[in-house]
């Protein structure tokens, strides 16, 4: 395979070196990614990001694989991936974080989002100060569980949320909000 890779190089039908290697026209990129069935593209997408984040890639590229494996049908699988990335945009990023979150949360169908993930995807919102779409992340999530305990986690981020947005005194009304209620989130 390596010796393919240096010859297409050499006759300039692909740029770059190393492991990262793309066709030079766009014209071929698209013959060959067109011919991809939607789930081996997928599979490879996903292959991808993972490659990306375990050697500490620029998260822009982990997450552009994440959501393109998200089109192609590995959108559950692409998750973790995507919001690892997200964690990793944050300090330098946070609005391309946010950004990352909202996109996630478009693509998994409401049911496949569990209360860890949930808690996360509205603790980064809120750390990216993007706390609108957290409140609206709670708020989406407490009206579809009745677990005690993941309501009262969801009150406490959205109580966090109206408190950012300058709204305490609707803060108030979140039962058991006052009990969670921590001065700053933590994420990882």
């Amino acid at each position: 395979m390596a010796r393919a890779i240096d010859l297409s190089i050499a006759a300039g039908l692909l740029s770059g070196s190393g492991p990262a290697v793309r066709p030079r026209f766009g014209l071929i990129r698209e013959a060959v990614y067109g011919d991809l069935p939607g789930p081996r593209r997928g599979e490879l997408h996903l292959r991808c990001g993972q490659h990306l984040l375990a050697v500490s890639a620029d998260p822009q590229a982990v997450v552009a694989h994440a959501q393109a494996a998200a089109r192609d049908g590995r959108a559950a699988e692409a998750a973790p991936i995507a919001r690892q990335a997200a964690a990793a945009l944050l300090a330098a990023d946070p609005c391309a974080a946010a950004r990352v979150i909202t996109e996630l949360r478009r693509s998994l169908p409401s049911n496949d989002v569990g209360l860890e993930s949930t808690a996360g995807d509205i603790e980064l919102l809120l750390r990216a100060q993007h706390d609108q779409a957290g409140l609206e992340a709670a708020g989406q999530t407490l009206a579809r569980t009745d677990n005690p305990a993941a309501r009262a986690t969801l009150q406490a981020l959205a109580a966090q949320a109206l408190i950012a947005l300058g709204r305490p005194g609707e803060a108030r009304h979140q039962p058991g909000a006052a009990r969670k209620l921590r001065p700053s989130v933590h994420l990882l």
